[in-house]
């Protein structure tokens, strides 16, 4: 038996967490993996601020447009303070949107209802609410009627006797839990949760590439995955996406390959996207690659048409190290004298160079040779 141990970090003493634990086995006769997830029980009983809890509400913005969300089955039911009692039905996967009155009266219409798993339709209601000091729900007061029709049909939440600039919360819910697609008109929403729970994200350094890999373990309405990558951690660019199963109640397994490598630390960012246009990033992961090779690290891109970037990590600190750009006549077309004592990152301008194919050779008093095959456009 195979025992591995893992270490948690960033724990806040007097904080409250539990741990989940998946396993699965891959294939017949395979030892069974097991996966742990820790979570955070927050102030008001919520597992983390990626729960659908009123907390933590979606902001609803009045303007042209619309917004299309869900009453996803995967939504843990929410019952804050006496929201249950004022509330028009039972509540099994409700969600929380918050907005700001710009007038004494606002109107919610439920111009779509569609892909209801059962025909029982959905539920809605605005409330005023108070909060205690930890910023929890506490306490629930009707400001609408309650649009909760028993079928699967659209209709209007209108919202009176509001007070402008005040923030008022509009709860959803499925009818006996119905899971159904629904869409307002003349509002627009950030911050909607994605329904994809991702229990493991990591990156790990192989030879000539690094490998980006995550876990789900269920997923409703998942379009794809697009992988970000970013140098200095600020700025990101996206360097894949990877199709995503849609839907699954079971642990999936999802990687990229990045063999774009630098020495150094690099970072890496997931997002999910949903089959509605909506997205929701994953924590930021970093990854130190060390610089034991020598020579010429990477060249790129490759093929080029202007800028040619050589990252260069010299053999010795005392022999001179260059780094050169030839022709297919073996004449020197770029010529660049190195920093022995650090890695180097050469920039060469091949823009007045014509197209065809180039020689990147690094040399130094030792002989070291090393070269590079380098595509001109």
């Amino acid at each position: 038996m195979q025992s591995n141990t893992s270490q948690v970090n960033s724990l806040t003493i007097g904080n409250v967490y539990f741990v989940r634990v998946y396993t699965y086995t891959a294939t017949a006769n395979q030892t069974t993996v097991f996966d742990i997830c820790i979570s955070e029980i927050g102030p008001c009983g919520t597992t983390s601020a990626t729960e659908d809890f009123c907390p933590y509400a979606a902001t609803l913005t009045q303007g042209a447009g619309s917004w299309t969300s869900s009453t996803y089955p995967y939504y843990t039911v929410d019952l804050p303070g006496n929201v249950n009692s004022v509330f028009c039905g039972s509540i099994e996967n409700n969600s929380w949107y918050q907005f700001t009155a710009l007038s004494t009266t606002e109107v919610f219409d439920i111009t779509a209802v569609t892909n209801c798993i059962n025909n029982f339709g959905i539920q809605a209601e605005v409330y005023d609410v108070t909060y205690d000091a930890n910023g929890c729900c506490t306490n629930f007061t009707s400001m609408s009627n309650c649009f909760n029709p028993g079928k699967n049909t659209t209709g209007t939440v209108t919202a009176t006797g509001l007070t402008v600039g005040n923030t008022y919360m509009l709860m959803f819910d499925g009818n006996a839990g119905d899971n159904c697609d629904f869409t307002i008109s003349n509002w627009t929403a950030t911050g909607i949760v994605l329904p994809v729970e991702l229990v493991d994200l990591n990156a790990v350094g192989m030879s000539g590439r690094n490998v980006i890999s995550w876990k789900t373990v269920s997923e409703h309405e998942s379009s794809h995955f697009e992988v970000q990558r970013s140098f200095d951690g600020i700025n990101f660019e996206r360097i894949g996406t990877v199709e995503a199963a849609g839907e699954s109640t079971e642990l999936l397994s999802y990687n990229l390959i990045d063999e774009d490598i630098r020495t150094g630390v690099v970072y890496y960012q997931l997002i999910q996207h949903d089959v509605n246009g909506q997205t929701s990033p994953a924590e930021i992961i970093s990854l130190m690659r060390s610089s034991e090779r020598r020579g010429i690290l990477s060249a790129r891109p490759n093929p080029t048409e202007n800028i040619l970037f050589v990252e260069v990590n010299p053999s010795s600190m005392h022999n001179s190290p260059m780094v050169q750009l030839m022709d297919g006549r073996g004449l020197v077309v770029r010529d660049n004298a190195l920093n022995s004592r650090e890695l180097n990152i050469v920039n060469m301008n091949l823009s007045e160079l014509s197209s065809g194919v180039y020689f990147l050779m690094y040399t130094d008093n030792d002989g070291v040779i090393h070269s590079e095959k380098i595509l001109k456009k």
